[in-house]
């Protein structure tokens, strides 16, 4: 949900950005979690029973480090309960509005995803490079991986912090400004 936060409040206010980064960003629902019947049906119940529990996010989805997986599911911070049927209108209804929005966008972009994301389809991303204006875009895919590429293997994660760390050295150069790494 945080690349659809973020796509749709750079949409909203682009003078007050100079730059998108993305992990794995929710763009498009997933064909197979999105069927015509479910989303129907999650529409009737957000009417009758808003606070529904449709079932929670399996951990293996999220990376394949085990270690950062138990980390994952012990931490008490972290809401383990199922989305609520409302929860998951508001992310259908997010997605109209990142569909109206990509068109608009121009300013520089990263997007780094998994291709194995079962939570974000990978999908999205190739659909945000196609139709965003910018002139300066970079997908960039890391082959197996899953959702939280930053918690991911460590070959992954280190190249995901290289990747990151290297364009906002580009951007902040270019832009006349002194490196900080």
């Amino acid at each position: 949900q945080g690349g659809a936060i973020s796509i749709l409040t750079v949409s909203e206010r682009p003078s007050e950005f100079s730059g998108m980064l993305l992990i794995s960003p929710l763009v498009v629902a997933s064909p197979e979690v999105a069927t015509p019947i479910k989303v129907f049906a999650a529409k009737v119940l957000n009417f009758v029973l808003p606070n529904l529990s449709l079932g929670s996010i399996d951990p293996n989805a999220i990376s394949r480090n085990k270690k950062e997986m138990e980390s994952y599911t012990s931490d008490p911070l972290v809401y383990h309960g199922g989305m609520k049927v409302s929860f998951v209108i508001q992310l259908m209804n997010a997605i109209a509005r990142i569909e109206r929005a990509l068109p608009k966008l121009t300013l520089p972009i990263l997007v780094l995803h998994g291709s194995s994301d079962k939570l974000c389809d990978i999908k999205g991303s190739y659909l945000l490079m196609d139709t965003v204006q910018s002139q300066d875009k970079t997908l960039k895919v890391y082959e197996e991986a899953c959702h939280a590429l930053h918690k991911e293997l460590p070959e992954v994660s280190t190249s995901v912090f290289t990747e990151i760390l290297t364009w906002i050295d580009q951007k902040v150069s270019a832009a006349g400004e002194p490196s900080h790494t």
